[in-house]
């Protein structure tokens, strides 16, 4: 049971929304900001400022968290930690960070030492389209997820080997957009495909059910197409996911857990 436990979560500014919900100080477990932060969570009329920290060696856009906090006789003023790192960039590549608020949800210290402090970021309601652009862009520009290489598979579109999230979303809704009126089973036919994927792709599942190893998606694939040609539909083996099981192990028997 923890030993301090308090929840703050003050009104938001006119004119302010959350930007980003629920974060933790990243960095609080170190021993010596555990000890800051733990002073923290016991004083009194605890609030959080942001403060940037261009010096930092390990990320340029790093934004230190900083506690104040009135203990018995004074006021006090700890560093805690920092912004999650992907909130911390948007912030500081888009400027907006001296325009906007921490906003202090929860402290807790439990039984083992633990410290843990929640915070919101709020800002401007005019602002918060820019900070939803940085995560846009950053989305669109990484790399195409595991989802779309697999749905560029079964679509039999050919993507680059390093596509983007952006072009590979832009080519997967021009053909989902042409199937969808000229053969809406073969969607069907994926979504039965991508809930075997995630059946199988669960470790309890695998463990539990199945009593099986990890498969990767080139043996499931070939498995999925064997089957098919014996005269399963791929709806069928999304109803009972066994039949794939039984398949794989009888084709590939290392597959099989022994445990």
């Amino acid at each position: 049971m923890a030993r301090v436990s308090e929840a703050f979560r003050p009104a938001i500014p006119s004119g302010y929304q959350i930007y980003a919900t629920s974060l933790f100080i990243q960095g609080l477990h170190d021993e010596t900001r555990r000890r800051q932060g733990e002073r923290f969570a016991r004083g009194k009329a605890q609030e959080l400022v942001l403060v940037a920290d261009p010096a930092n060696s390990h990320d340029k856009n790093a934004v230190c968290v900083i506690g104040n906090f009135r203990g018995l006789l004074l006021t006090s003023r700890v560093e805690l930690g920092y912004v999650p790192k992907d909130i911390a960039a948007a912030l500081v590549s888009t400027a907006l960070l001296p325009s906007i608020l921490p906003r202090l949800k929860y402290v807790s210290v439990g039984d083992d030492d633990r410290v843990d402090i929640e915070f919101d970021i709020v800002g401007s309601k005019e602002h918060k389209k820019v900070f939803d652009a940085f995560f846009e862009k950053k989305l669109s520009d990484g790399p195409a997820s595991g989802e779309q290489k697999e749905l560029a598979w079964f679509l039999n579109i050919k993507l680059p080997k390093v596509a983007t999230f952006g072009r590979a979303t832009s080519e997967i809704n021009l053909r989902w957009s042409l199937l969808e009126r000229e053969a809406p089973n073969m969607l069907l036919e994926w979504e039965a495909y991508w809930r075997i994927c995630e059946e199988l792709d669960d470790a309890d599942n695998r463990k539990d059910l199945y009593s099986i190893k990890s498969i990767s998606r080139k043996i499931l694939r070939s498995t999925i197409d064997v089957l098919k040609k014996e005269g399963k539909t791929i709806r069928e083996l999304a109803e009972n996911p066994q039949f794939i099981v039984d398949r794989l192990i009888a084709d590939h028997p290392n597959l099989e857990r022994e445990d």
